[in-house]
């Protein structure tokens, strides 16, 4: 962690080389009054930019910083420095390609390309030995169910962070792993914590399923989450909403989304990323306010609209880019399905979604996720 001392005054620059256009967002936490915030620049000459500075009696704590280079063709040397007491001090030099993205998380720096791929591993301090990533599912260094993704990591090396909270349904606070069947036209249902599911009409049925008595082919988590119709053939979905701390940060990036899905017997499913610009962290009340017919997009609720078609499937992954989504040939082993997308500039929140392409037969089909 990056802290800035608020009594001293301490100064976080960052030194152009170029006139390539550079963007920068910061979160950070003053610790004065305990409060998230987030500091954006953009800069556009070979100059030195005053990014952050400490002010009041507590410190500011930097967790997370980006620097995108979002110029077409020509490169930047970037240098960020850390100013204290009228001297600066470098803490990381780098040259940014057009696309590449400057990241800082608590450990460390590293680069990601304009396609996200890791470029570089983090810098670790001399003292500090390379951390071993155990994925949601259990597989050091595995990509298994990290749905929302900046890259592809081999173990040894210190993974981006993964955007989705209990990926692999291992968290169940409401239902403590019994069934939850959700009532009403549409009504979202809380299944896993961080999951809800909606309908097109009454009566959807979660449960979650421990493997441990019984092993699943194509899954090495410990659980899984399942969706089915129980009164009512229709569609549904189920969903998940990134926060606006999240999200800000990503705009114009792209982002890989993938998950493990399996069905009752061979379905299609859509796999797709919603924008919200609505009021920050507040959804609304219907996040499908229209289902349609077979083999249509629903229509999205208040001020949440598709970002679009995914750019590309990644190697290693099922799927077939249809329109504004990730087409999913589904069959009764669990498949990794994925598509990388392009962030919108003007999200302020994210929402991954999963549907049902048809309508689903109650007490015959299911699907289910982790």
């Amino acid at each position: 962690m990056i802290n800035l001392d608020g009594a001293g005054g301490d100064i976080l620059e960052l030194v152009t080389s170029s006139t390539a256009n550079i963007h920068s967002s910061i979160n950070y936490v003053d610790t004065q009054t305990d409060t998230p915030k987030l500091a954006v620049a953009a800069i556009t000459s070979a100059t030195t930019t005053t990014l952050l500075t400490g002010s009041g009696t507590g410190q500011f704590c930097i967790k997370t910083m980006y620097m995108a280079n979002i110029d077409g063709a020509a490169t930047n040397t970037v240098k960020v420095r850390v100013k204290k007491s009228a001297t600066s001090y470098v803490i990381y030099t780098v040259t940014l390609n057009a696309g590449d993205t400057l990241v800082y998380e608590d450990e460390g720096f590293y680069v990601l390309d304009t396609n996200g791929n890791m470029k570089q591993l983090y810098s670790f301090p001399a003292a500090s030995p390379n951390l071993v990533y155990a994925s949601p599912d259990g597989a050091a260094g595995s990509p298994l169910f990290r749905q929302l993704l900046l890259s592809d990591h081999e173990s040894k090396a210190r993974p981006v962070n993964n955007l989705i909270i209990n990926g692999a349904c291992a968290v169940d606070q409401r239902n403590t792993g019994g069934a939850n069947i959700g009532t009403g036209l549409g009504a979202d249902v809380y299944a896993t914590d961080r999951w809800k599911a909606a309908s097109e009409n009454s009566n959807t049925l979660f449960s979650r399923t421990d493997t441990s008595t019984s092993l699943q082919t194509g899954l090495s988590a410990r659980y899984y989450g399942t969706l089915a119709k129980k009164t009512t053939t229709g569609k549904q979905a189920i969903f998940q909403v990134i926060e606006a701390n999240n999200t800000l940060p990503l705009a114009g990036r792209k982002m890989t989304f993938q998950i493990k899905l399996r069905a009752s017997s061979s379905k299609t499913l859509r796999m797709a990323i919603l924008s919200s610009t609505g009021t920050i962290d507040v959804m609304p009340t219907l996040v499908p306010s229209a289902w349609g017919s077979g083999s249509t997009e629903p229509t999205w609720g208040t001020n949440l609209s598709n970002i679009g078609s995914p750019a590309s499937i990644p190697t290693g992954a099922q799927g077939t880019i249809g329109t504004n989504s990730v087409s999913c040939a589904v069959t009764t082993t669990f498949q990794l399905f994925a598509g990388t997308f392009t962030m919108p500039s003007n999200a302020k929140n994210l929402i991954l979604v999963i549907w049902t392409d048809t309508q689903f037969t109650f007490n015959t089909d299911t699907f289910s996720w982790s």
